[in-house]
Parts: C-alpha cells; structure tokens; sequence
C-alpha cells in the first residue's frame, strides 16, 4: 500500500485481492479514525494504480481536499470482429496499436 500524511489527516492506497479479483481503495483518515473509503476499481475509469516504490505516486494538497495518484490508462475492451451481437458503443474493425499487456 501508499500512505501519505498530511497535517492530521492520512490517505491510503490498498490493493485486496478477492480470490482472482484485485481491487484498489483509497481510505481517508483523521485523528478520529476512518472518514472515507472509495472503491477506486469499481469506478473504471483508469487501469491499475501503481503502488511499487520505483512508479508509484500518491500526494495530498495542501488543504488536504485533493488526492493525486498515479494509474495505468483504461485499455477499451475488444469485440470480436465476428460478434452477432454488438453492444452501444462497441467498435468493430479499423487500425490498432498493439499493447503487450502480458
């Protein structure tokens, strides 16, 4: 996990694994105990955070109101050029970049 200090208040990345699932929580703390916790996984909106010590990065502002970490981007998902069925939003054909993500 990442853990910063800012005056009385703390900021805490985690990451739980559930069986095959990871997920990502950032807790706030105070003096008094735990104010907020956000499921960061479940609002899909970047890829996973990094919490090692060479990429990680994680700051409170000086107020203590604002939290900046640092994430992977989202990769969109991939439909089968195949695929009966698409989804609204769903894109099928044209040009890629390859991500090794392996």
């Amino acid at each position: 996990y990442q853990r910063r200090v800012r005056g009385n208040k703390s900021c805490y990345v985690h990451l739980y694994n559930y069986s095959d699932d990871k997920k990502y929580c950032l807790d706030l703390w105070n003096h008094k105990g735990l104010v907020k916790r956000y499921d960061l996984s479940g609002q899909d909106i970047h890829g996973p955070i990094y919490t090692d010590a060479e990429f990680s990065s994680l700051s409170v502002s000086q107020d203590g109101t604002n939290v900046v970490y640092l994430a992977e981007k989202k990769v969109e998902k991939s439909v089968s050029f195949f695929a009966e069925n698409l989804k609204t939003g769903d894109k099928r054909g044209g040009v890629y970049d390859f991500n090794d993500l392996g």
